[in-house]
């Protein structure tokens, strides 16, 4: 159905399958905005604009659908990105420790073979008679750089999940409590027992604290 030949009808149409009201949409159409809700409504009932109307709402429809799939197809291609980056750091961390664990002069260092060794040099004495050593230790830094590759992958991957609170089992005392916790605690019992009571609180505290009420 083409475009309606009334410029106003046409904008009219256009604000409604947008998601203005009938009234907003009478008035941006250029209308008057006195006694426009009765307007706009006789004018939503003409046949040319329901059929128009629908016809626009189901373009705006599928413009929703197919902008969605835009941002979908781009988080899934900018993840992947991310996701063959973070792969290709990880392959080239795992090299790192394997060249290191093949290296000659790690063999007769005690975990030298496992690649998490780094050799560094030290100087021992001072002047003519100063000396040069192997020094040897684990590195850390590289380890936690690769770990923290592995931990992003996995996130983006939605396979991490951070550790929760260790939820505490409530002993039943009012003195175990935050103030917050004791007062949500006695407000939810007022409402319970004493709907309506303008002194539910007190006698909720009286309830669980087994104190008789002033």
């Amino acid at each position: 159905m083409p475009a309606l030949s009334n410029p106003r009808h046409e904008h009219f149409a256009l604000g409604v399958a947008r998601g203005l009201t009938s009234t907003e949409a009478y008035v941006a159409a250029g209308f008057k905005g006195k006694g426009a809700h009765a307007s706009a409504n006789r004018l939503r009932r003409q046949a040319t604009i329901c059929d128009r109307l629908a016809e626009l709402q189901v373009q705006v429809e599928q413009a929703s659908v197919e902008s969605v799939r835009e941002v979908i197809r781009l988080e899934v291609t900018e993840r992947n990105s991310r996701l063959r980056a973070l792969q290709d750091l990880a392959d080239r961390w795992r090299r790192l420790i394997e060249e290191r664990a093949a290296d000659p002069h790690m063999k007769e260092v005690p975990g030298g073979t496992t690649g998490l060794l780094m050799r560094t040099k030290k100087m021992l004495g001072s002047g003519p008679t100063a000396y040069e050593v192997d020094e040897y230790k684990a590195d850390a830094a590289a380890s936690a750089e690769f770990r923290d590759t592995l931990v992003q992958a996995a996130k983006e991957m939605g396979q991490w999940q951070e550790k929760s609170q260790v939820t505490q089992l409530w002993d039943g005392s009012l003195s175990s409590l935050t103030p917050e916790q004791r007062d949500r605690i006695l407000k939810d019992l007022a409402e319970a027992e004493f709907p309506g009571d303008p002194d539910a609180v007190a006698k909720a505290l009286a309830a669980v604290s087994d104190q008789p009420i002033q």
